[in-house]
């Protein structure tokens, strides 16, 4: 998480993919699989607590 908050790309893609890759190499990981993890961890943390706080947001609104 540390590598996205370069400014070099939008939302850290890119950056946060090749770190994964460094970081998992030294445990065995292949860089495809490093790459899914990488993904699958934006999409949990981006994505899904996005999702979550829209939800929020929408029940805030419906039961006013």
């Amino acid at each position: 998480m540390l590598a996205t908050l370069l400014p070099v790309t939008i939302a850290g893609v890119g950056v946060r993919e090749v770190a994964a890759i460094i970081l998992l190499q030294h445990y065995g990981v292949e860089p495809d699989t490093a790459i899914a993890f990488s993904m699958f961890f934006f999409a949990i943390t981006v994505f899904g607590i996005g999702l979550l706080g829209g939800l929020t947001e929408a029940w805030r609104f419906t039961c006013k």
